[in-house]
Formats: structure tokens, sequence, C-alpha cells
């Protein structure tokens, strides 16, 4: 199975620093897309994150001073399963 992680939109800044970050997420597996949820959630800095999109394969993240690099790595290393 090929994962493939894509940053779409960085940073959509309010007054108070918050930013929203959507990930694009190539899973057709449910137990996946949950994963990806609980290690969204478990990053520093994040305060929620939700799947989006007609195949709910877009994660959106928000919070305060969310490394996005920290994010996507976490991601992969959590999501991709070793054969």
């Amino acid at each position: 199975m090929c994962l493939r992680l894509l940053l779409i939109h960085h940073i959509h800044q309010t007054k108070k620093m918050k930013q929203k970050m959507v990930i694009k997420l190539q899973i057709n597996d449910q137990k996946r897309r949950s994963k990806a949820l609980k290690i969204a959630v478990g990053i520093s800095g994040v305060e929620s994150a939700a799947l989006q999109g007609a195949d709910k394969n877009d994660i959106v993240v928000t919070g305060d001073e969310v490394d996005a690099v920290v994010l996507t790595t976490a991601l992969r290393k959590g999501i991709v399963s070793r054969a």
C-alpha cells in the first residue's frame, strides 16, 4: 500500500496565531483514517482534527504553533504498514 501525504494549505492565521492545515491522505481504509486522527490530535499544539472531503481523505488540523514537519512525519510513520 502506498501512502502519500500532501500538505495543501499550511497556515491560515487568526489574531491568536491559530493555524489551520489541510493534509490530503490517500487511504482507503477507515481504520487507518481513524489512526491518523488519533496521531494528529496527539501532536503538540493541535487543538482539533477532523476528516473532510468527499472521500474523507482530508484531515483538517487546527491549533497553535503546530509544526507541519512533525505532524506529517508522525502521520507517515504511524500509518504506513511495514510488509
